[in-house]
């Protein structure tokens, strides 16, 4: 097996970003839903680990049917480090598609992490809660006792802005640095 053309510096930055984007979710999970620590922590290294897999796949799916030069471009920055001005007003594009579909992804993942790590006292109470709201609609109320869904799409939206701004602070700091090469 060859390793001449082994991605090792986007091995090490994925995983420096995944760290970083843990450790800032985690304290928004912790301040804003008031989970505990370590909750908070498996929280965001699931959805964190769950979107980039997502996100990895989904970039290997759709990159060979990028035109060659968009191709190439996109191999010379994550292999060489090489970009430019060109591919970088592609890449803050990219960005903000990235970070929407993030969101999703996180948004739809924390619920189906909520359900999967629920106790069957949770679960039970949860049955209970909803057949209440259920007779609740059926009288006339409108009340559903579901306020806090809100509540958590907003936590995980300032998650999500607050890591993706510190790896964005990050990148910017690294450019900054070793004044990165534009070609």
């Amino acid at each position: 097996m060859s390793f001449s053309i082994f991605p090792l510096r986007a091995i090490i930055f994925q995983a420096m970003f995944l760290l970083l984007a843990i450790a800032a979710e985690s304290h928004v999970f912790q301040r804003n839903l008031r989970f505990s620590p370590r909750k908070a922590t498996q929280y965001a290294a699931t959805l964190n680990l769950l979107t980039t897999s997502v996100g990895w796949t989904l970039f290997f799916s759709f990159e060979q049917f990028l035109p060659p030069g968009l191709q190439e471009q996109l191999l010379n920055y994550i292999l060489f480090d090489r970009w430019t001005v060109d591919t970088l007003s592609l890449f803050v594009g990219a960005g903000f598609l990235i970070f929407f579909a993030n969101f999703l992804i996180k948004l739809l993942g924390f619920s189906q992490l909520e359900l999967a790590l629920m106790t069957p006292q949770e679960w039970a109470a949860r049955q209970e809660t909803s057949g209440r709201s259920l007779d609740r609609r059926r009288l006339g109320s409108r009340k559903a006792p579901t306020a806090d869904i809100p509540q958590r799409a907003s936590t995980i939206l300032a998650a999500n802005a607050f890591s993706h701004t510190a790896i964005l602070l990050l990148l910017l700091t690294r450019i900054i640095l070793t004044g990165a090469p534009l070609q």
